[in-house]
């Protein structure tokens, strides 16, 4: 039996588990994660240097993961998390680090392996960026697990194009049903396109 609530519940958790900082360039986004205690800032794009961070460098997936097995020795050796947050500096950056990563999911499907290009944006009708996506999001996973601050807490700093940086906002996981709908003005490119796929793995 259902029992309607009558009062206001108090609060579950005081931080969100994941953190989107956005805003134009040069606003301060990466000095408010420098403020933040016991987080390293991985930095790809030299940001950081002008603070007085926790922070260390990195412009490649083999970066990445040299990274995150360092901080995974150090949270065996404490028997713990060697930092509260870990924050990305910054998102479109990652999504370059990633493309090499996605040519290579992409060369080990079916249609990929007689591939020979290096970049995935350029296959046709945009079907890479499926492949991107999902490299992008597998190395962004990758790190936020490596940090495990009260109330599971962590950090991720990500910049847009176009002269404007992206900065703010949170996720949780819902719970309930989704009814979804596609329609495409030029289905013929659309509908045998995996990047175009109606269905809840595309909704982030």
């Amino acid at each position: 039996m259902i029992v309607l609530p009558t009062v206001k519940s108090s609060p579950k958790s005081k931080n969100p588990k994941f953190l989107i900082y956005f805003g134009k360039p040069k606003s301060g986004k990466t000095t408010i994660a420098s403020m933040l205690d016991n987080n390293l800032i991985i930095d790809l794009e030299n940001g950081s240097e002008f603070l007085s961070a926790l922070s260390i460098q990195a412009r490649t997936v083999n970066d990445l993961a040299e990274i995150a097995e360092a901080i995974k020795t150090k949270n065996k050796e404490i028997n713990g998390y060697a930092y509260k947050y870990i924050t990305i500096d910054n998102g479109t950056k990652l999504e370059d680090v990633a493309l090499s990563y996605a040519a290579k999911l992409y060369k080990a499907t079916p249609m990929g392996k007689s591939w020979d290009g290096t970049d995935v944006r350029e296959l046709p009708n945009g079907s890479g960026y499926y492949y991107l996506k999902k490299a992008f999001q597998k190395k962004l996973e990758e790190i936020r697990a490596l940090a495990v601050p009260d109330q599971g807490f962590c950090a991720y700093v990500i910049n847009g194009g176009n002269g404007k940086q992206v900065m703010g906002g949170w996720t949780y996981v819902p719970h309930g049903k989704a009814k979804l709908k596609k329609s495409s003005k030029e289905p013929q490119v659309t509908e045998q396109n995996p990047a175009y796929r109606s269905g809840l793995r595309s909704l982030y």
